[in-house]
């Protein structure tokens, strides 16, 4: 199983989004996006210990069937009275997060039962029974397959979406489309959230275009170096 990056539930941009999920009052969110890799399972750990951390009894709910994050201890993903496994204590990487979580169903009639319309929402109504807040990790729309849960399907049983962008990758073209599918599917989308992760600063644009014209003017391009590297201005852009 991949390990899971962890980034700081106090991060500005986990901020940003805490507050945005506080006013918006919304107690069940899916977070997903167009391509694999754009931090959608990043994004909904580190959401979940932001509201954990404020007190809220949070629950993060796995179904990324493709690339599941969340493991127990136990095999069995189903109970013999429960649809899904019940809330588990999870550790998260090396022991460096601890979270109440629902691991991805494996059985296939399982899945099937979910991929139809209220059996999801369903759950998640009971879910919410104990819970303030369910965050659920989607599979990425264009890795979906006869095998998984729609994503659109999650998505609209859930009472707010939120799509993760990895700027300089993810096409807008292909961003339209998932938005088009969202829609289609009954999801409300309520923010997009995007990820510079591959995305190069400003001080790092100016620096590789200085190196460009290094050979020409070596002498100014030096200069020009030196001046970029220790722009305070720049370096708060970084």
């Amino acid at each position: 199983m991949k390990k899971r990056e962890i980034i700081p539930s106090q991060h500005m941009e986990i901020e940003s989004i805490f507050y945005h999920t506080l006013n918006g009052n919304k107690r069940s969110i899916a977070i997903t996006s167009t391509n694999p890799g754009e931090g959608v399972s990043t994004l909904a750990l580190a959401l979940t210990q932001r509201h954990l951390l404020a007190g809220h009894r949070t629950l993060l709910v796995d179904l990324n069937l493709q690339n599941p994050t969340l493991q127990t201890l136990f095999d069995d993903d189903t109970s013999t009275t429960e649809l899904l496994s019940p809330p588990q204590l999870i550790n998260i990487g090396n022991g460096d997060a601890t979270v109440m979580g629902v691991v991805a169903p494996k059985r296939r009639e399982t899945i099937l039962k979910l991929r139809k319309p209220g059996v999801l929402e369903t759950v998640i109504q009971q879910w919410l029974e104990e819970y303030e807040l369910v965050i659920i990790d989607t599979i990425p729309f264009n890795a979906a397959n006869s095998n998984n849960i729609p994503t659109e399907r999650i998505c609209a049983a859930c009472e707010s979406t939120l799509l993760t962008i990895l700027c300089g990758v993810t096409t807008a073209a292909s961003i339209e489309h998932t938005t088009e599918q969202l829609k289609a599917g009954g999801a409300t989308l309520s923010g997009t959230l995007l990820n510079d992760r591959d995305n190069p600063s400003l001080r790092s644009e100016l620096l590789r275009e200085v190196r460009r014209i290094t050979p020409l003017l070596p002498r100014t391009a030096e200069r020009l170096g030196q001046w970029i590297k220790q722009s305070r201005l720049l370096s708060l852009a970084t």
